[in-house]
């Protein structure tokens, strides 16, 4: 039966999905939002007279919490966010900041590169941390992934701008070595985009282009995530080893040697490179060991088992990002001492209660129907075990000139390999496999977003990993059931 491993690396982008997400509300007309801002005013005029500080925060909470239920007039609800944030702005609640803003991106038709600005700004703002060398720390971080959010999106303009924000921060965060490592995303960055318009240019004329085809497919795979249009320009391009990859992806193989044998190109590659070209490289291995590992055996097992569990390791040991990633790598940091709570780290813990038991409880639906399929390929392969075996037996002449039959273990591993995977194919295990993946990275986005709007909060760490843990433990649940 098969093992689940959750490899995490990389930051998740997902918090405040890009674009005008099906379902979210338009953004209400100014003079809509003046309206419910007077009645507003007057339903809650007891609470707006007061002014001590802690009165205050009191207030902006409950303006957050009615905003989250008023679910039936979203004029209003825009309003009472707004409201709660300028409250807790004004009286130094990061945490009701960043509860909000994560409430609007989720609920709203947002432009989510404004709004995870402000976000970023405001909480660190409210915090009183933002001119401190662990604010400009955080804020540097926050623009180079914005930076990296907006080169997904393939808005140009707005990378360019983020990553001067996130330079001038990080010069002035008074620590060289993050100063250096985030710089290294930077480059990173315009690495992955240096030329690639002359290159789309050239392709226009010369669709064989090989150093075009490498840029373009690149971009395309490692940062975008759109292998459908990105591994024909790999297999076009100037990179030997790459394209050798590309094409042999491309031509889907169905055999476990041939999987295995790709599983271990990608993994390869991955180790002659860094950043997300190297994440991603090395995640493409992983699937590939993760869908082969119930019918490998032997020494391809072993193998498949200690790069798993390196992967794992490496996530778990991981810093808090400080290079730039792109919009479907997730990651994870594993929890050291809780240290005692500062100003610094209040502004992320908000956003905890975010993961919702609805998220929840869809990924565990997906990982149902995944678990469910594969319980098909093993009830399969349980009924062809006498046709498997037959087919495996080989008639051998005796000496003495009798016929003998004698199972060949060879080739019954071999028919064996073959079904299972005949089997998962016909039963989409890998597609239903990445639907869960995508579902737990929905529930766990909001923690992500929290490890990532300040990397020094260890209370942010921990609730992550809790999180993580427990899909973990109810999907071995739903397994063994």
């Amino acid at each position: 039966m098969r093992k689940l491993r959750f490899v995490l690396t990389g930051l998740l982008l997902a918090a405040l999905a890009a674009g005008a997400a099906e379902g979210r509300a338009p953004v209400p007309e100014a003079a809509a939002q003046q309206k419910a801002l007077l009645e507003i005013k007057q339903v809650l005029k007891d609470d707006y007279a007061k002014t001590a500080k802690a009165d205050r925060q009191a207030v902006a909470a409950k303006l957050q919490q009615m905003a989250v239920d008023t679910p039936n007039d979203p004029v209003s609800r825009w309003v009472l966010f707004q409201e709660a944030i300028r409250m807790a702005e004004e009286s130094g609640d990061a945490a009701i900041v960043t509860a909000a803003y994560a409430k609007i991106a989720e609920l709203y038709a947002v432009d989510d590169l404004t709004v995870r600005e402000e976000a970023l700004v405001k909480s660190l703002k409210a915090a009183g941390t933002l001119q401190t060398p662990d604010g400009q720390r955080s804020l540097a971080v926050g623009y180079l992934e914005l930076a990296g959010a907006a080169l997904s999106a393939e808005r140009f303009e707005a990378v360019s701008r983020l990553a001067g924000l996130a330079q001038r921060a990080a010069d002035e965060c008074g620590k060289e070595d993050v100063a250096a490592k985030l710089r290294a995303g930077l480059r990173e960055i315009a690495d992955l985009t240096q030329g690639l318009g002359n290159a789309r240019d050239r392709l226009k004329g010369d669709a064989q282009h090989a150093e075009s085809n490498l840029i373009v497919g690149k971009f395309l795979c490692f940062w975008k995530g759109d292998w459908t249009a990105g591994l024909p320009h790999l297999s076009r391009g100037s990179d030997p080893l790459l394209k050798d990859i590309a094409q042999k992806e491309m031509a889907d193989p169905q055999q476990t040697p041939a999987q295995f044998a790709l599983a271990n190109l990608w993994w390869e590659f991955a180790e002659k490179q860094t950043g997300i070209v190297q994440q991603k490289a090395r995640l493409k291995a992983v699937a590939l060991y993760r869908l082969l590992l119930p019918v490998l055996t032997g020494l391809d097992k072993a193998r498949a088992e200690a790069r798993l569990k390196e992967t794992e390791a490496k996530a778990a040991s991981a810093e808090p990002a400080t290079t730039a990633t792109a919009t479907t790598t997730p990651a994870t940091t594993t929890p050291a001492t809780t240290p005692a709570a500062t100003p610094a780290t209040t502004a992320t813990e908000a956003a905890v209660p975010a993961a919702s038991e609805a998220a929840k409880q869809a990924a565990l639906d997906a990982y149902a129907k995944y678990s469910a399929a594969w319980d098909q390929v093993v009830t399969a392969l349980k009924a062809e075990e006498d046709n498997i075996k037959k087919a495996a037996t080989d008639t051998f002449i005796r000496t003495d000139g009798t016929k003998q039959q004698v199972a060949n273990d060879e080739k019954y591993i071999l028919y064996r390999k073959n079904f299972v995977a005949k089997k998962a194919k016909e039963l989409q295990i890998n597609p239903l496999w990445r639907a869960f993946e995508l579902e737990r990275d929905k529930f766990l986005a909001p923690l992500r977003q929290a490890c990532r709007d300040n990397p020094e909060s260890q209370a942010a760490k921990h609730a992550l990993v809790a999180a993580l843990r427990s899909v973990q433990e109810q999907c071995r649940k739903l397994h063994q059931e």
